[in-house]
C-alpha cells in the first residue's frame, strides 16, 4: 500500500511539473502582448459602455492567443487609454499584457 501511494505521488509530481512547464511556456508567449480594442465613446475619454473580459479574450483570439475568460484578471475598462492586464495561467505565473482602448 505504501509503495503504491509513493508511486502515485511521484506520478502526480511529474504531472504537476509538466503542467507548470507548459504554463511557463504559454506565459513567455503572452508576456508583453499589446491588445488593441476599438470602442464607441460617449465623449472624448469616456466609453459608451465598457470593455470587459469578453472583448479582451476575443481580441487575443484574433491574435491566435487562446486564453479562457476566467484567466483574465481585470475590472471593466470605462475610459480610452492603455491598461496593464494580468493573465493568471497557473499558480504564481501571471504574465502581463497591455490593453489599448481606442475610439471607433
Amino acid at each position: 500500500n505504501r509503495k503504491r501511494l509513493e508511486q502515485e505521488k511521484v506520478k502526480l509530481d511529474l504531472q504537476i511539473a509538466k503542467e507548470k512547464a507548459q504554463a511557463e511556456e504559454m506565459a513567455r508567449q503572452i508576456e508583453g502582448v499589446v491588445c488593441t480594442i476599438k470602442a464607441k465613446t460617449a465623449d472624448e475619454k469616456r466609453l459608451y459602455g465598457s470593455v470587459s473580459v469578453r472583448e479582451v479574450a476575443d481580441a487575443l483570439a484574433a491574435q491566435n492567443i487562446d486564453v479562457p475568460k476566467r484567466m483574465i484578471l481585470m475590472e471593466p475598462i470605462k475610459e480610452i487609454g492603455a491598461y496593464p492586464v494580468q493573465i493568471r495561467i497557473y499558480k504564481g505565473i501571471q504574465p502581463e499584457i497591455t490593453v489599448v482602448v481606442e475610439p471607433e
